[in-house]
């Protein structure tokens, strides 16, 4: 269906989805003196793309409507 709607490949347009949503800062907390601060740091290549996957995902199964089916 995706591949009918956008007339791209469907592997394209998962890649760009993955792209658009995939973070680039996150933050972490350190601890300094006594007190913990929340520091941006940049997110790893790897990391990224399993947050933009777990977020698709968390997305879709919340969205009424039709199942989300894996076949």
């Amino acid at each position: 269906m995706a591949e009918e709607r956008g007339k791209q490949p469907a592997v394209e347009i998962f890649e760009n989805a993955i792209k658009n949503v995939s973070p680039s800062v996150q933050v972490k907390a350190k601890r300094v003196g006594g007190a913990t601060y929340q520091v941006p740091m940049e997110v790893r290549g790897d990391r990224k793309i399993h947050l933009a996957m777990t977020w698709i995902l968390g997305a879709a199964r919340t969205k009424s409507g039709k199942a989300l089916t894996f076949v």
